[in-house]
C-alpha cells in the first residue's frame, strides 16, 4: 500500500510494511525532547517587533503617514529591509513635503497616481493605506468637497463612511450619495458595498431620478428647502430627462418642507404627477423621510 502524502508534499514511495515483523533488537528511541532554550533577549526582541508592527498598522489606518514612516524606518534599522517594509515605499510619497497642503483635486490626483503605480502591495495593506488616505482627505477637506472635486472617488468615500466602527455622523454615507446623485454625479453600482445602494444604482435612471427613488425607498431623508425659497414659483416643465429629475427632487423638498395644505406643497405635488406619475403615486402612498 502506497503512503498518502499531503498535497504539495510528495514523499518517497515505501514498501508496504504489512506482514513484516518489527525488529525489537534495536535500542528504543527517546520519544520526548527537552524544551528548546530561549536565547537571552529573544522574548524582548519579539515583543518590541510586535509592538512596532501594531504601531505601524494603527498609524497607517489613522492616516498618520509620517508616524508610520518613522516606525517603518525603525523596523528596518532593527531587522534590516524585508519584503514587507520594501512594499511600504508608498509611505515615502505620502510624506513628501507639501503633499497634503495642495488643493484637494491635486491631492486626490496625486494619490490615485501613487495607487496606480503601486503594483507590489498586498491587497490588505493596499486597503489599509487607502482607508488612511481617505480618512486624512476627509479630515482636511470634508467628504463633499472631495467628491465634488473628483467624482470618481465617490464610491471609495461612501464605502469608507459606511464601514462599521468609522467615526462619522449618522447616515453620512447615505447623505453623501444622495447629494452626489442630486447634483448629477453618476456612479457604477458594482463599486459600492452596501446592497441597498447597489440595487438602487442598478436602476436605469439618471442620477437625479435615483436621488428621488432613494428617498422613496427610505435610503435617506429629503433635506428641507431654505425658508426664503419656499414661495419661489416652479420653473416650466423641462424636456431634458435629467432636468426633469432635478425638478422632481426640488418638488420632493418643497412638499416635505411645507404644510400639506399650503400652496407650495400643493403645487409641488401637482408638478410631481406631471414629471413622473408612477413616482408621484408612490410618494402619495408612502411619503418620504424628512431630514
Amino acid at each position: 500500500m502506497k503512503q498518502v502524502w499531503l498535497p504539495g508534499f510528495e514523499g518517497p514511495e515505501r514498501e508496504d510494511p504489512a506482514g513484516v515483523a518489527p525488529d525489537l533488537s534495536e535500542e528504543p528511541v527517546e520519544a520526548e525532547m527537552g524544551p528548546v532554550p530561549v536565547l537571552p533577549g529573544q522574548i524582548a526582541l519579539f515583543t518590541v517587533e510586535r509592538e512596532l508592527l501594531g504601531l505601524l498598522e494603527s498609524a497607517i489606518g489613522d492616516g498618520r503617514f509620517e508616524d508610520a514612516r518613522r516606525v517603518r524606518d525603525e523596523l528596518v534599522a532593527r531587522e534590516g529591509p524585508t519584503r514587507e517594509t520594501r512594499r511600504l515605499h508608498v509611505l515615502d510619497s505620502l510624506t513628501a513635503p507639501g503633499f497634503w497642503a495642495r488643493p484637494v483635486d491635486q491631492c486626490v490626483d496625486a494619490w490615485l497616481e501613487i495607487e496606480r503605480r503601486w503594483d507590489d502591495g498586498e491587497p490588505a495593506v493596499r486597503a489599509m493605506v487607502r482607508d488612511g488616505v481617505t480618512l486624512r482627505l476627509l479630515s482636511i477637506h470634508g467628504a463633499w468637497a472631495v467628491v465634488r472635486a473628483r467624482p470618481l472617488v465617490l464610491a471609495t468615500v461612501v464605502n469608507f463612511l459606511g464601514k462599521p466602527g468609522v467615526e462619522r455622523e449618522a447616515d453620512a454615507a447615505a447623505d453623501l450619495l444622495r447629494d452626489a446623485l442630486a447634483a448629477g454625479i453618476g456612479a457604477a453600482s458594482g463599486d459600492f458595498h452596501d446592497p441597498a445602494f447597489v440595487d438602487l444604482l442598478a436602476e436605469d435612471r439618471a442620477p437625479q431620478w435615483l436621488a428621488c427613488l432613494g428617498a422613496l425607498r427610505r435610503l435617506w431623508p429629503v433635506p428641507p428647502v431654505p425658508a426664503q425659497d419656499l414661495d419661489l414659483p416652479l420653473p416650466i416643465v423641462p424636456e431634458d430627462d435629467e432636468e426633469r429629475g432635478s425638478q422632481f427632487w426640488q418638488c420632493l423638498q418643497l412638499a416635505t418642507s411645507s404644510p400639506r395644505d399650503s400652496p407650495a406643497s400643493a403645487e409641488a405635488r401637482k408638478r410631481m404627477k406631471v414629471l413622473d406619475a408612477a413616482l408621484h403615486a408612490q410618494f402619495m402612498r408612502q411619503g418620504v423621510g424628512r431630514e
